[in-house]
């Protein structure tokens, strides 16, 4: 029988109410509106294991990331972080979960207080785990070694560090409580494509020396190739396929993840594949699948009326198209 998972997010959905206004109500007669972001995501995440979010800008990569932390209050649906309900935590419980799971954000020049210095930075998370002042001195330089930093730096200000030293002080800052799982918001695309390969070989160092989780959210397929164990397409607030990482990128089963991986270098020869259309609004998501008004293999209105549950298709792999029939 295989572990329990480090990680459950079930039936996910988050959704934001735009505030009222005279124009929104003149163009569209509501008084509000509602931005679809998430709309019921369900996967595990096995403790050191890598799983890759991919999709398109707007896709809900980030909120999903961000309300898992629950830094966003869910609209429904339910966490579970090493068996325990996180959208049920008192403030102490959540104290406790957000010291074993941190993000790593995707600008290193606004993730960081410009008027802190980098030991200033770090003392925060360190004193939250009880640290003395000396115990503090002497886990920051070693934070800073770890992430490939002088600790004789610790005194200097954000502006004095390049982009790539930033994003490094940002994943010291992440270590700094001693996390399990790290929410990895697109944390290279910031950078200079040299400055990525090093920040990505520390993610990999860093996880097989503490054993860390990851959730590596990324428009970057290469990267994400690179790193990840599984992969999870979504796109319009839900997952269209979900799958170990050489299987998905060498026969893609989903239309989208199709179209996707065509569209990205260095993915071999594919023949390209042209979506028609824009990507619906989150504002006014279409009903049944998300992905049925630029679908090239539209299946008949089942299509336009049903929303695909997911079908499992093999050792770990899901997609949740009409192409592939009833949930088993």
């Amino acid at each position: 029988m295989s572990a329990a998972p480090l990680l459950e997010v079930r039936d996910l959905y988050k959704h934001f109410v735009l505030p009222r206004s005279l124009l929104s109500r003149a163009l569209t007669g509501q008084g509000h509106r509602v931005v679809q972001a998430v709309n019921g995501v369900s996967f595990a995440l096995q403790q050191g294991e890598t799983l890759g979010l991919v999709g398109e800008s707007g896709s809900g990569k980030s909120t999903l990331g961000r309300t898992i932390l629950r830094l966003y209050e869910p609209t429904r649906g339910e966490v579970r972080f090493d068996g325990q309900d996180v959208f049920r935590l008192d403030a102490a419980g959540l104290r406790r979960f957000r010291q074993q799971a941190q993000i790593v954000f995707q600008n290193p020049y606004a993730s960081l207080n410009p008027r802190k210095t980098v030991r200033q930075i770090l003392a925060v998370p360190l004193a939250l785990r009880g640290l003395s002042r000396r115990e503090r001195q002497e886990e920051a330089a070693a934070l800073m070694e770890r992430v490939g930093l002088s600790p004789q730096h610790l005194d200097r200000y954000p502006h004095q560090f390049s982009g790539g030293q930033r994003q490094r002080i940002g994943i010291a800052r992440a270590l700094a409580m001693h996390p399990r799982l790290i929410v990895a918001d697109e944390p290279v695309s910031a950078l200079d494509v040299s400055v990525q390969a090093q920040i990505i070989n520390l993610l990999e160092d860093l996880q097989q020396e503490l054993g860390l989780t990851y959730l590596f959210i990324s428009h970057d397929l290469s990267v994400v190739r690179h790193l990840s164990t599984r992969v999870a397409v979504m796109y319009l607030g839900q997952i269209v396929e979900l799958s170990p990482t050489e299987p998905l990128f060498e026969e893609p089963l989903h239309p989208y993840t199709r179209a996707l991986l065509s569209a990205a270098p260095g993915q071999g020869r594919r023949e390209r594949i042209i979506l028609q259309g824009a990507p619906p609004s989150p504002l006014d998501p279409p009903p049944g699948c998300p992905f049925h008004p630029r679908c090239p293999a539209v299946v008949g209105d089942v299509c336009r009326t049903d929303r695909p549950a997911p079908v499992l298709l093999g050792e770990g792999r899901w997609v949740a198209c009409h192409l592939y029939g009833p949930p088993a």
